[in-house]
């Protein structure tokens, strides 16, 4: 398993289409059966970049911190995952002191 934070940073020094081929041409990791987390800003890069990111991926899960009624709070919600069914609500993550999270809703 493999957890990058942001490729968006490696964008600023690349162009979009350059990078997408890049990824596409080493995404092994549905034969090496392998789990990656990758972290993409949104609105950072244009539409038809996310859009091509997402027919190579096998999901994706989108993290937000909004503010509601005067309290901040760390929500999570699946956009796309391919040949399942899921809920594409947003749902509430609690943080616990020890750094776990679990979802609240």
């Amino acid at each position: 398993m493999a957890i990058v934070e942001s490729f968006s940073v490696l964008l600023r020094f690349n162009e979009e289409k350059a990078f997408l081929e890049w990824f596409e041409n080493r995404n092994m990791q549905r034969k090496l059966k392998r789990i990656n987390l990758h972290g993409f800003g949104r609105g950072l890069h244009s539409d038809q970049f996310y859009k091509r990111l997402e027919n190579v991926l096998d999901g994706v899960v989108e993290v937000r911190v909004m503010e509601r009624e005067d309290q901040v709070k760390n929500l999570v919600r699946v956009t796309s995952l391919k040949g399942q069914p899921h809920d594409t609500r947003w749902h509430e993550i609690q943080i616990k002191p020890n750094g776990e999270a679990t979802l609240a809703t």
